[in-house]
């Protein structure tokens, strides 16, 4: 069985410039995490949401739509 040496994780979270956090409370953990900054952030000059939902949209239509009626359309297109 291993034994939990507080003093130890607490010199190397010093060192590192981290948290020691006991994770015997979820309170505990859940404070911590939202105590913690963002790794890493990043922006797009294009909003892929609305791609996204665009692109969800269309397929979510295309469950509806057999490929008969698809061939049928496009032949009807032709003439």
């Amino acid at each position: 069985m291993s034994k939990l040496d507080e003093t130890y994780l607490k010199d190397i979270t010093k060192q590192i410039n981290g948290i020691y956090v006991r994770g015997d409370s979820v309170l505990n953990i859940l404070s911590a995490m939202k105590k913690q900054k963002p790794a890493w952030q990043d922006t797009a000059d294009f909003h892929l949401k609305w791609f996204f939902a665009s692109l969800a949209g269309i397929i979510f239509s295309l469950r509806f739509i057999s490929i008969k009626q698809i061939k049928q359309y496009v032949i009807k297109r032709r003439k």
